[in-house]
Order: structure tokens, then C-alpha cells, then sequence
């Protein structure tokens, strides 16, 4: 017999994001995907690839040629999706890529960003938005897990 419960309650699905340039696309990033993974038990991870780094100077390679370069190096992790989301949601700003995925409502976030951009998060825009939003943040490098 199942549990009333289990039936009201939703099945949240737990997706990671990674985002960034991917300029280019290497194993660290996908070794911060499987840790990730791991850890929180995500069922999808994000790349979410962006045009330009407000904090780099201009990529070396165009987006597409990144976006293709990167799904040759995720390869058989098919958990790992590579999106580009600036044109859908009208930003390039990671709060709205949040609250975008966030308005559905099956979706927990999960935000994992290398350790080595903590040192800017600050000058983020709406940066404490970003810690409020996302359910957890994996930092690697670090190894520190936040969470509220």
C-alpha cells in the first residue's frame, strides 16, 4: 500500500549548474560535474555556456565552436547537457538563469562553480540573490558546501 504522502508531495528533480565560457571546455569541467553529481545525487548537470565572461577578456573561439567542443568532451556522460540560455531568457546574468529554471517548479538547483571564481562572486550582479536562490552551491577546489 503507498503512502498518501508520498503522493502529495512532489518530486523535485536536482540539476547542477555549471556555467562559464567553457573557453575551452576541459576535464577539470567535467570532473566538477562528476564530483557534483555524486555528492548531491543530481539526476542532470548544466553546462550553461555564456558569450562573454564580463570578468576575461573577449574567448578565443566563437560559441558554437565552444558549445561543440564541449559536448565532445563531456562524451558519454549523458547527465551533462550543454545549454545557451542568453537568447531564451533575455540575460546573461546567472540570477536569471536561476530564476528561470526555478519557474519550474519540479527543479532544484543546484550552483557549482570552481573555487578559483569565488574570488570575484562579490562583484556579481545581484550576487547575494544567487546565494539565496540556489538550493546549494558546490564549490571545488575548496571542497566547501553551503546550503541554507
Amino acid at each position: 500500500m503507498v503512502k498518501l504522502e508520498n503522493k502529495l508531495k512532489p518530486n523535485k528533480k536536482k540539476i547542477g549548474i555549471l556555467g562559464g565560457t567553457f573557453d575551452p571546455a576541459h576535464k577539470g569541467h567535467l570532473e566538477i560535474s562528476k564530483q557534483a553529481k555524486k555528492r548531491f545525487g543530481l539526476k542532470n548537470i548544466v553546462w550553461a555556456i555564456t558569450k562573454q565572461n564580463p570578468f576575461k577578456n573577449q574567448s578565443k573561439s566563437n560559441l558554437r565552436s565552444r558549445m561543440q567542443f564541449a559536448k565532445k568532451v563531456i562524451g558519454k556522460h549523458n547527465y551533462i547537457k550543454v545549454k545557451f540560455y542568453e537568447e531564451k531568457i533575455k540575460s546573461n546574468k546567472t540570477i536569471d538563469l536561476i530564476k528561470h529554471l526555478t519557474q519550474q517548479k519540479q527543479n532544484e538547483i543546484y550552483f557549482i562553480m570552481g573555487a578559483d571564481n569565488l574570488i570575484n562572486f562579490h562583484k556579481w550582479y545581484k550576487w547575494k540573490s544567487i546565494i539565496k536562490d540556489a538550493i546549494s552551491w558546490y564549490l571545488i577546489g575548496k571542497d566547501i558546501r553551503l546550503s541554507h
